[in-house]
């Protein structure tokens, strides 16, 4: 059994006993005088039966005086306790108990146990809000009643050593990818041709473009003789180019060269995904 009932069931049957031995030493005075043969039956009997009334008022009168004193009344109170580690369920020795507000503490003995009592004039209520800590766990904090028992279990603080390590971000997923338009031919002698017109597929969501870059290849390699120009906004989604391509004069109507060269677009993306 705790020995905090021990001690509770020790104190009732102390002021229990005093009441009976008070009113045994009354009734030793009574039989002293020798009364009881002078009386009729009735008589005796309700004497009896008074003296039995006085004994259990006596200890009601005591038993109900200190439960009064204990939980909270004009002269104070305590709060019990016992504290142990959360994880090792060992008693937690020398742990401070502080009140919000209040100036009253107390520490934990060897055993984790501890009484914090209540010097000042007691709380609203009879409720507190207690604290217990101690260097290596988690500040315990809870409201509290004077005169409870409490049962507290200390979380410990985790060492460096003993925090896990944050995970390294997700590796990026890279791929790089070639396109290349349809071959287009230039104009005729130093006039442009056509436009062509080269995009980026649609990705699945969640790809996006980390590098571009547009250029010629064939004839007219490296936009030279050419207009190679973005069509519209480019994205980290999207890249549209389109581009077209001249002639030389020189060569135009001599030996039957038509002037005409031909080249492809390409475009180099390099596409990245979380």
């Amino acid at each position: 059994m705790d020995a905090k009932l021990f001690e509770v069931l020790g104190k009732y049957a102390g002021l229990g006993g005093f009441s009976i031995g008070l009113v045994l030493l009354l009734f030793r005075e009574i039989l002293k005088k020798n009364i009881f043969p002078t009386l009729h039956n009735e008589q005796a009997y309700l004497l009896i039966r008074q003296l039995m009334y006085l004994t259990f008022g006596i200890g009601a009168l005591g038993i109900l005086s200190w439960a009064f004193v204990n939980q909270g009344g004009s002269a104070g109170g305590a709060i019990t306790g016992h504290i142990t580690d959360r994880d090792t369920k060992t008693a937690v020795a020398n742990a401070e108990i502080t009140l919000s507000g209040r100036p009253e503490m107390a520490r934990t003995d060897g055993a984790g146990n501890f009484t914090l009592t209540i010097t000042n004039s007691p709380p609203p209520n009879g409720q507190v809000h207690l604290y217990i800590s101690k260097s290596g766990y988690d500040e315990w904090d809870r409201a509290a009643r004077i005169g409870q028992l409490l049962e507290a279990e200390l979380a410990p603080v985790l060492k460096k050593s003993e925090v896990p390590a944050p995970r390294p971000p997700p590796a990026m997923q890279t791929t790089a990818e070639t396109y290349y338009s349809d071959e287009a031919a230039s104009g005729s002698c130093k006039d442009f041709g056509a436009w062509a017109t080269l995009c980026t597929p649609d990705k699945p969501e969640g790809w996006t473009i980390a590098y571009q870059n547009f250029a010629l290849t064939g004839d007219r390699a490296g936009c030279a003789y050419a207009k190679c120009e973005p069509l519209g906004n480019i994205t980290n989604i999207k890249a549209c180019y389109h581009f077209t391509t001249q002639g030389h004069d020189e060569e135009c109507g001599h030996s039957g060269n038509t002037g005409i060269h031909y080249s492809k677009g390409v475009l180099n993306v390099v596409w990245s995904h979380p």
